[in-house]
Parts: C-alpha cells; structure tokens; sequence
C-alpha cells in the first residue's frame, strides 16, 4: 500500500467525519468545522500539484493544525469544570502560541484572570476583557461573572434571552432554585448542545438535585472518579437532602463549610445550610426524562471505568497477528506473494479446487505489508476493548472469529460467481467490519428499547464511519470493499441470530420457571 495514499485518505477520512459529526451535532466552534473543510480543500488542491507528498503534508497538517489543539481543548474545558483554573490558562495560552489567532489569545487571558483567587480582583480582570471577546466568549464571560457571585436567577434569565451560556450551567441554576420540573425540561431542550466533556457533570446534578442518590454515585465512581474528595461529598450531601434525609446532608455540608480545600466550597456548603428544604413534586415528564438519563448513565459506565489494558482477548487477538507477521517478515517479507501463499493466504483456486479450507481462517491473520497491519490492529483495539467490556469476550470472539470466516467465505463466493476479480485475499480488516456489523446491531436493539439520544448518537457515528470507509475502499485498489461489507452483515446476522436465540432461550425459560415455583 502506497504511504502518501495512506496517508491521505486517513486525513481525509478523519477530516470527513469530524466535519459531519460536528454539523450533526455541533460538538466545534464554527471555526473547527472551516478548518476540517480547509484542510480537506487543501489536501485535493497538493494531490492535484505534488501527489508524491500530498498524504504526508495533509497529515501533519491535520495533525498540528487540528488534532492537537483540539485534543488540547478537550483538556482545557476538563479542567475549566472542575475548577483547576490555573491548568487550563497554561494549557490555553500553549493553544494561543501553536495557533496564533487574536481569539484563542484572548481566551488564554479569560483563563489567566479565572485562576485568580474568587473576589473583586478576578472581577477587575474579567471585566477588563470586555470588548475583546467574541460574541461567544463574551457570554461565557458573563457567564463566569454571574457563577462566580452564585446568582443563578441571573444565569436563567440570560439563557432565557437568548445569550450563548453554557446548557450545564443553566441546568443547574434551575436545581439550585429548586426549580426541579423546568431543570428537566431545561436539560431535555439543550442536550444536543451539551459537549461531551460536560455529559457526566450534567448528569450529576441532575441526580443530585433531585435525590437520585445510587445513580449519583455510578458517575463519582464512573467518569467524576478524578475528582477530589470534597467536591465528590458535596454532591452526595445535595442528592442526600433531595432524597429526605436532611439531619445527614446537614452534618456533611458542616464539614465541609469548616474543612474543605477549596474557599468556593467552603462557601457553598455554608450557603446550602442556610436554605431552607425544597421539595418540589415531580412530573411524569420529569421522572420520564430522568429514567432515560438514567439508562445512559447505565450504558456509559462500562465505558467510563475501561482502561487502556482492559480486553484481554483483544491483545491475545493482536499478539497473533504479531507473530503471524513477524515470521512473514522472517520468511521473506510481508508483501511477498509467495511468503504470505506459503502462510496461508486465500487463494480462491486453491481454496475451490484443491479443498484448503483452512485457509478462510489463516488468512484472518496474514497482512501485506506494516501499514496493513497498524491500520487493522488499531482498529482492532479500539473496537475489540469496546465490545469486551460492554458485551464480554465471549461475544467478541464469535463476532471476530465467525464473522471473519464468514467475510472470507463470501469474497470467495463472489469470486468464484464472477462479481469480483481473483486476488489473494490477507487481513483482519473483514473480522473487524464484523465486529462493527455486531456494535451497530446492539446499538439498534438499545436505541429500539430506550430511544435515548447516546444511542442515536451511536448510529449516527456509525453510519458516518461507515461512509467514509467506503469511500476509502473505492480510491484505494488494494483494500477489499467485499470483505468490509460481507464481514459487516456477517456481524449483524451473527448479532441477530444470538439476540433472537437469546429471546427464544428466555420466553422458554419462564414458563419453565413457573411450573417448578408452582410445584413447590
């Protein structure tokens, strides 16, 4: 596989699908989608003039360009929610020298003056930046100024003009007044504008504020396990209250009024003593909204306490394909013909004529060449941690090890039929569609049986993959688009037919169940 068109069509690909997910979803600023779409018009336009270096200029571009500043973003706006101020303004102001635009600058400065100590001289330093913002930042200076006097009624009033504030923020100002139905309602209307970053802090106060106290406690251990002590026993003294118990929640905000780290904190908890108990009777919208809610928090705990060396079937899977290609390499190289036929290649006249049946598996774990086997092996890690920790391994290793035999056996199928040309067929590439074909179908089944929006956010994402896979397989000759889609409907038949036998395994079982209770 040639390097640069490698190399571009990743570019293109990754470009592609941050573009549309962004449009879809508006996760970027404006600013972020133009660059994607640049990078992309820029990437066509060296492909046109030099293509001997088009993929590697794309690339870096991508990468300095966007990826990391983005990434770094992601970091920034971590740290800006739980507070570490001071993390975020060195993190920004290292944005603002990569990029150098007048906007991320003055945003390093909004940083520089949130990490000042709570009080008029941060107030000073905040409404110096006036006139220098853009529409947005503007906002969220507002914003900030509002928060830092704790005046949510203000925080409400501003969303309710129509200025840009951050839906996490408002979403609490209504549960700080006790507000609990419009809270909901307010969380229902903007939760397509909730970045991803700020998801699991939404969903905390929600359960907070309204005594949900068991969910609560599945995001301080899930994706809010790094944040410290007192801000997580803050949070369970407010869910602790909402729930009834009030003598507790006091106890724990005098504590935390007296000795906690932070000064903001130590005056929050003493402002929540001063309240007096709110208790306002839930809706049926309400207790609906927060039952789906509840099942994404459900849904996104695997992944949020999944570690990069969680999936042990999945590094065995890559350790394989290691070794498999490191005696490729022994034999003769990886892109020999005549090594990887020797390994176990699938070579359909082989296959059909001589019945080497065998080599529908074998071929799962040749690659041609190092690009061929770092592009699979790190999708194979994405994916393969993914499903082990939310399905198991055992589902792993039937949507992998079948689905790709399946691939292979359909490839040889539509060879033999005369719809594909003869080629030697290696990779892993159609066992993992496989595994994708088995994450969509799960995914379908979650979002038939909850609807929630991370479950169409799912689809979305995979649909989009999807898309621009095949457009990778179209402009690149040596990649199989046979084998991508025969494993991917391999991998929603195997899903299908194990949901459906599971069913069938279930409907038997109760009334079985049953006589025996009966007997008893």
């Amino acid at each position: 596989m040639d390097l640069q068109l490698f190399l571009l069509t990743t570019t293109v690909g990754f470009a592609v699908v941050v573009a549309l997910t962004a449009l879809m979803y508006r996760p970027l600023p404006k600013f972020g989608i133009l660059l994607n779409l640049g990078i992309l018009a820029a990437a066509g336009l060296a492909w046109l003039i030099i293509p001997d270096k088009a993929g590697g200029i794309a690339f870096v571009a991508w990468v300095v360009l966007f990826l990391i500043p983005a990434l770094t973003t992601r970091a920034i706006s971590r740290r800006a929610y739980t507070g570490d101020w001071a993390s975020a303004s060195r993190l920004s102001r290292m944005v603002a020298r990569l990029v150098p635009l007048a906007s991320l600058r003055h945003r390093a400065q909004f940083y520089d003056a949130m990490a000042l100590p709570p009080g008029p001289v941060r107030d000073n330093a905040l409404s110096g930046l006036r006139g220098k913002l853009s529409a947005a930042s503007a906002d969220a200076l507002e914003q900030a100024l509002l928060l830092g006097h704790r005046d949510w009624q203000g925080l409400i009033d501003r969303a309710q003009q129509g200025r840009d504030l951050d839906p996490t923020y408002v979403v609490r100002a209504f549960g700080e007044l006790g507000r609990l139905n419009d809270m909901a309602r307010c969380y229902r209307a903007t939760q397509d504008r909730i970045p991803a970053i700020s998801r699991p802090i939404t969903w905390l106060i929600l359960f907070a504020f309204t005594g949900r106290v068991e969910a609560l406690e599945s995001v301080l251990s899930g994706r809010m396990a790094n944040q410290p002590a007192d801000t997580k026993n803050f949070w369970r003294a407010v869910a602790i209250e909402a729930s009834g118990d009030r003598h507790t929640s006091r106890e724990m905000f005098h504590v935390l009024a007296e000795n906690a780290s932070s000064e903001t904190l130590r005056q929050i908890a003493g402002d929540r003593l001063a309240l007096p108990a709110v208790a306002e009777t839930l809706t049926a919208e309400t207790l609906a909204i927060l039952a789906d809610v509840e099942e994404m928090a459900r849904q996104d705990y695997p992944l949020a306490t999944h570690r990069w060396w969680h999936g042990p079937l999945t590094y065995l899977i890559i350790l394989a394909n290691l070794i498999v290609f490191a005696i490729e390499v022994w034999l003769g190289g990886s892109e020999s013909g005549r090594v990887l036929y020797r390994l176990g290649a699938l070579w359909p006249e082989t296959v059909l004529r001589d019945g080497e049946w065998w080599r529908l598996g074998t071929a799962l774990f040749l690659h041609a060449g190092p690009l061929h086997l770092a592009a699979n092996m790190l999708s194979l890690w994405l994916l393969g941690r993914y499903v082990e920790r939310l399905y198991g391994w055992l589902d792993l290793l039937i949507a992998y090890g079948i689905g790709g035999l399946a691939s292979m056996a359909a490839v040889l199928w539509l060879i033999d039929a005369g719809y594909v040309d003869e080629a030697l067929l290696v990779g892993a590439s159609g066992a993992i569609f496989a595994v994708v074909g088995a994450i969509t179908i799960w995914r379908i089944l979650a979002w038939w049986h909850s609807r929630t929006l991370a479950n169409r956010r799912a689809l979305a994402g995979i649909a989009i993959v999807l898309a621009v896979q095949v457009m990778i397989d179209l402009s690149i000759p040596q990649v199989s688009l046979s084998a991508h889609l025969s494993g991917f409907i391999a991998g929603m038949g195997l899903a299908g037919l194990a949901r459906l036998l599971a069913i069938r395994r279930l409907r038997h079982a109760v009334p079985t169940l049953s006589r025996f209770l009966a007997r008893d």
